[in-house]
């Protein structure tokens, strides 16, 4: 997505109409290539681009805005919206291609501008080499709602549609082939059963799920902004790359297929570097007639049949995994997934600490891994005597000698993964007030010496007994 570069008076009007209703001493200076112009009841202003080619069809991009106006009079300031201007890239005012833009007005509500907008368009079809295949409409709030009702209204005309924050209006059988994607913020009611329909409608098209936050391969998309309330124009167009999105949907009378990971999941983190896929994919009105699956940029599976199901090798650390799904007549849909292989094992201890002779020890090695981790001394490396490492990683015992040991140690995980780790431990002379014991095997027990008493053990324990004092 390119780089945003907004100027601050630009910035400024477009989060002061975000936020607020129209004002009359709202000054906004737009672009030469704006005009404004009347269809019937409906003023608009149109953007028409400088660089049309001669002979090559323009798309055509219709923005509702929301509530509300005091009368059905274009300004400039409906060109102020982030969903406009995005189409012309911000404050750059350029066009990577040269699309029409058609801001209209109104008072209240959309549906009585329907038929004239719709002239507008077929108009600039007809006269203007509009491309009648990439037809575009996006609305915020009452806006967001006047999409639903175009596209239920006119099903078949639109090649993609972007309402934002209201909730689902129409025909969900008629609407569910058109591309859309739906967006609203965390905490605003106006679409708050979004998606109860946006569900509905993928449940229509095949998808046995039911409702998913985030997938690019099944219609329709429905992003939610956490932290985010009704105006969320500004965040959907600056955040997204929405532009790029609609103009790769062309509405030639074929429907796109659906597409999706059964597994994994998003953002899996997996266990091991053999990763199981299972694809599910449909089309409406045709067949599938080819998957393919790239992992990382790279091409690894092509499926020409079901079941879409395979094994793939994976690195460690972060995946990229798409599968592109690809209908008998050519149109494709695209889902991909974030899957991670975890870089393990990673130690998270730092240093061992120092010790002391005749004192308990106690330290455990943590670390980061996936299950099954062993610890085990490199060979000719040995623990100061007394010391012992278990099999959780727990180094524990009474050192019975001081000194400094180098320790170097191998750590391995589930998928025989392994990492080597250098400590040191320093175990210290003893403190003079305590008595040493220690076995043959120079296994200790500690004892406070006290003057003219011997201290006390267990002969049972010890086959010989040391006294170090």
């Amino acid at each position: 997505m390119k780089k945003l570069k907004l100027e601050v008076p630009i910035l400024f009007f477009m989060l002061a109409y975000s936020f607020c209703t129209y004002s009359q001493d709202l000054d906004y200076k737009g672009f030469p290539e704006w005009s404004k112009h009347t269809q019937g009841i409906t003023e608009y202003y149109l953007y028409t681009p400088n660089n049309i080619v001669q002979g090559e069809k323009v798309p055509i991009a219709l923005f509702l805005h929301g509530c509300c106006g005091t009368s059905y009079t274009a300004n400039l300031r409906n060109a102020v919206d982030p969903p406009v201007r995005m189409w012309h890239n911000f404050g750059d005012n350029e066009q990577t291609v040269p699309v029409y833009i058609i801001a209209p007005a109104t008072s209240s509500g959309w549906n009585q501008h329907f038929s004239n907008l719709k002239a507008v368009m077929d108009d600039l079809v007809a006269n203007h080499q509009g491309d009648p295949q990439r037809i575009y409409i996006t609305g915020f709030s009452m806006g967001g709602g006047g999409t639903w009702d175009f596209i239920s209204t006119y099903p078949n005309y639109f090649a993609a549609a972007i309402p934002m924050a209201m909730d689902f209006r129409g025909n969900k059988s008629t609407s569910k082939d058109i591309p859309i994607w739906a967006h609203r913020g965390e905490y605003d009611t106006y679409p708050a059963n979004l998606d109860i329909a946006i569900s509905d409608m993928r449940l229509l098209n095949g998808d046995p799920r039911g409702n998913q936050e985030w997938d690019f391969g099944v219609n329709p998309i429905l992003t939610t902004y956490p932290g985010e309330g009704h105006g969320v124009q500004w965040t959907a167009a600056s955040t997204n790359d929405l532009v790029s999105w609609a103009l790769t949907k062309i509405n030639d009378g074929n429907i796109y297929p659906n597409v999706y990971f059964k597994t994994p999941t998003q953002s899996q983190i997996v266990e091991s570097d053999e990763l199981a896929i299972d694809i599910w994919a449909k089309d409406n009105d045709g067949s599938i007639a080819k998957i393919e699956v790239i992992l990382n940029g790279s091409l690894v599976k092509t499926f020409n049949t079901e079941p879409y199901t395979d094994i793939l090798k994976i690195r460690k650390g972060n995946n990229k995994l798409e599968a592109i799904a690809y209908d008998n007549l050519g149109k494709t849909s695209r889902t991909e997934l974030r899957i991670s292989l975890p870089d393990f094992p990673r130690i998270l201890t730092a240093g061992l600490p120092e010790g002391q002779v005749g004192s308990s020890y106690y330290k455990k090695i943590y670390v980061d891994a996936l299950g099954g981790i062993t610890y085990k001394l490199e060979q000719g490396k040995s623990l100061p005597i007394g010391l012992s490492l278990s099999k959780e990683g727990i180094i524990s015992g009474i050192p019975v000698q001081m000194g400094i040991y180098p320790l170097r140690f191998i750590i391995s995980d589930s998928l025989n993964n392994s990492v080597y780790v250098d400590y040191t431990i320093n175990i210290k002379e003893k403190d003079p007030n305590e008595v040493i014991i220690t076995n043959i095997n120079r296994i200790a027990q500690i004892k406070k010496a006290r003057n003219g008493v011997s201290p006390e053990y267990n002969l049972s324990f010890l086959q010989s007994i040391n006294f170090s004092i």
